[in-house]
């Protein structure tokens, strides 16, 4: 049976000058055994560098990746979530996903959609009303054109009990940070996003820095005891952490770029760096 999509249009909030919108063709309603095509244009205007998209979704609708604009997509705990370290440069870009929904879904859920950047250093969040969508038919949805936003906020609104796990990828090799507060309720047939395996001698750093002079470690003292000083080459380099793979790498990444330094992920085998 075919499923007539209603365009549901939402406004993200304006930051950065009016210029961060969203716009999803997400259907109000979801049959169950379904799966739909859907895609999310978000116009960022001239943000750049670091960006996170991030989609959740009740137990029992999967959502996988067909477009993700070069980010790292990942789905886990009922969170879809892509992460650049450098947004796509077009002003205006489409994400395109696949969203299935079993007969483990509710007859009527909330998917929340969110979007995060830095600006100045400091990590801004945009956060969409939740859409009510309704699955196997069965419950009405409510009317969701012309919902409203929130404003960005310099500290992300921890509005629900969740946790999730960054991942992201890019030219520069680099990678999610911390775990964030997730959904506890996970779906049985949710397949968590593959990780790699450590290899033996190989090390992943983030590069803050490099200098012909040594910088010195007070710049980055709220970076802790993580921060070392490496002459090579004869420049000093500043690296952050030690981690066995590109994904903790990359998490080591949005730490310090969640405090304000910006940086790329470098290799080492056996204490020496390679491409």
């Amino acid at each position: 049976m075919k499923l007539k999509l209603f365009a549901l249009s939402m406004a993200f909030g304006v930051s950065m000058m009016g210029q961060v919108t969203l716009t999803t063709n997400m259907p109000s309603s979801l049959a169950a055994g379904s799966n739909t095509d859907v895609e999310v244009k978000i116009n960022k205007g001239s943000i750049a560098n670091f960006a996170k998209y991030q989609m959740d979704v009740p137990v029992g609708v999967n959502v996988t990746e067909v477009d993700s604009k070069s980010g790292n997509f990942t789905f886990e705990n009922n969170r879809a979530k892509i992460v650049w370290v450098s947004v796509p440069s077009d002003a205006e870009f489409t994400l395109k996903f696949k969203v299935s929904v079993t007969s483990s879904a509710p007859a009527e859920g909330a998917v929340i959609q969110k979007f995060y950047f830095l600006e100045n250093g400091a990590k801004k969040e945009i956060e969409a009303e939740p859409m009510n969508v309704a699955f196997g038919g069965s419950a009405n949805p409510k009317n969701l054109s012309g919902s409203t936003t929130q404003p960005a906020k310099t500290e992300p609104a921890k509005t629900q009990p969740v946790t999730t796990t960054p991942a992201k990828t890019e030219p520069v090799k680099t990678e999610p940070v911390k775990a964030e507060p997730v959904n506890t309720s996970v779906a049985s047939n949710v397949t968590p996003a593959a990780t790699s395996s450590a290899v033996p001698g190989l090390v992943y750093r983030v590069q803050l820095a490099s200098s012909p002079t040594d910088p010195g470690k007070s710049k980055y003292a709220s970076l802790g005891n993580m921060v070392e000083i490496s002459k090579e080459d004869g420049n000093y380099k500043v690296l952050y952490g030690k981690y066995n793979t590109k994904e903790e790498g990359l998490k080591g990444f949005e730490e310090a770029s969640a405090k304000g330094f910006k940086g790329f992920l470098v290799k080492y085998q056996n204490g020496v760096r390679v491409k």
